[in-house]
C-alpha cells in the first residue's frame, strides 16, 4: 500500500509504522520479513507481537546490508581526478520495542524504542531512537493516525556522522468491514523530501486473499519515471498462516521485492467496538 499504514489498526507489524495500532491487537503474531531493493540492498527482520489488556506490545530484531559501493579516492594524476579501490561495507542492526495501549474507545496511543548499531567499513556508531504515534476512531468507517518516527541522537563516526532519518507521518483510512479498506498519507523527512501515499487494499468477506495497491508521490520529483512510484502487492492467508508479496519498480535502477511470513497463534479477543458517528464518547474505557 505505497506505505499508506499510519492509521492502520490490529497488525502485528504495526510497531514498524505506527506503535499506537498495537493497541487493538486481538491475537498473538511472530513474523519473518525479507527485503530486497536495488543497488544490492538487502533487509530481513524477525518480529514477534502480543494483546494485552487495553493494549498490546510487540519486538523486533534486524539486519540491513548494502553492497556494491565503490570506494574512491582522490588522485590528480586521473581525468576525473578520482579513482575506484574495492567497495565500500555498510549495513546497520536494530533491536526495537513497542507498546500500545487504548486510551479510551476512541483514542489509541502507542510507543517504540529502537536501538541501532551502524557500520561503515571497520568503523561502527551506535545511536538510539524513539517514535511516538496516536490514532482516533472517528466512527463511520474512519480512523486517522499520526507518528513521529526516529527521534534521536545522529550516529556519530570518527570522521562523520550518520543523521537521525527524523519522520512526521499522518493520514486517514476509510474501511468497509465486508470488502477492504484505503488510506492517504503525509509523509515528511525533516532532513529530506516530502511524500504523498495513497494506498488500497481488498480481501472480501472471507479475508483469505488480499490484493493491495498504491502510489508514492514524491516531492521533488526524483527522476525515475512515473511509474517508480506505484506498488502492488498480495496476500493469502490459510488458518493461522499468512504470505504477503509486494514489488515497487524504480525505473532503471530496478525494482524493490518485499515478502513476510506471519504465524498467528492463541484465543482472538474480541475487538472494541467502533464509536458510532457524530457522538462523543467518555474518555474513560
Amino acid at each position: 500500500m505505497a506505505g499508506a499504514v499510519a492509521a492502520a489498526d490490529g497488525e502485528p507489524w504495526a510497531l514498524f509504522y505506527n506503535p499506537a495500532g498495537l493497541a487493538r491487537l486481538t491475537r498473538s503474531a511472530a513474523g519473518l520479513d525479507g527485503l530486497s531493493s536495488p543497488d544490492e540492498v538487502s533487509h530481513a527482520a524477525l518480529s514477534m507481537a502480543r494483546p494485552i489488556a487495553r493494549g498490546g506490545w510487540g519486538a523486533a530484531a534486524g539486519v540491513t546490508t548494502v553492497g556494491g559501493i565503490e570506494r574512491t579516492r582522490y588522485d590528480p594524476a586521473s581525468p576525473d581526478r578520482f579513482t575506484t579501490a574495492g567497495s565500500v561495507r555498510a549495513g546497520d542492526q536494530y533491536l526495537a520495542a513497542a507498546a500500545g495501549r487504548r486510551l479510551s474507545l476512541d483514542l489509541d496511543g502507542g510507543a517504540a524504542v529502537t536501538l541501532m548499531k551502524e557500520d561503515l567499513d571497520d568503523r561502527s556508531a551506535r545511536t538510539a531512537a524513539v517514535s511516538a504515534g496516536a490514532a482516533w476512531e472517528a466512527g463511520g468507517g474512519w480512523r486517522w493516525g499520526a507518528v513521529l518516527k526516529n527521534a534521536g541522537p545522529d550516529a556519530h563516526f570518527v570522521d562523520g556522522r550518520v543523521p537521525s532519518p527524523l519522520r512526521f507521518q499522518f493520514g486517514a483510512r476509510y474501511s468497509v468491514r465486508s470488502w477492504g479498506e484505503g488510506e492517504a498519507d503525509y509523509s515528511s523527512a525533516f532532513r529530506g523530501g516530502r511524500e504523498l501515499l495513497l494506498g488500497g487494499q481488498w480481501h472480501g468477506e472471507t479475508e483469505r486473499v488480499f490484493f493491495r495497491v498504491g502510489y508514492r508521490l514524491r516531492f521533488p520529483d526524483d527522476g525515475l519515471g512515473r511509474w517508480n512510484g506505484a506498488t502492488a502487492g498480495l496476500g493469502c492467508r490459510w488458518g493461522d498462516f499468512q504470505a504477503d508479496y509486494a514489488l515497487q519498480p524504480f525505473g532503471d535502477v530496478g525494482t524493490s521485492q518485499r515478502m513476510s511470513l506471519t504465524w498467528r497463534w492463541g484465543r482472538e479477543k474480541a475487538r472494541p467496538p467502533r464509536p458510532p458517528v457524530g457522538r462523543r464518547r467518555p474518555m474513560a474505557y
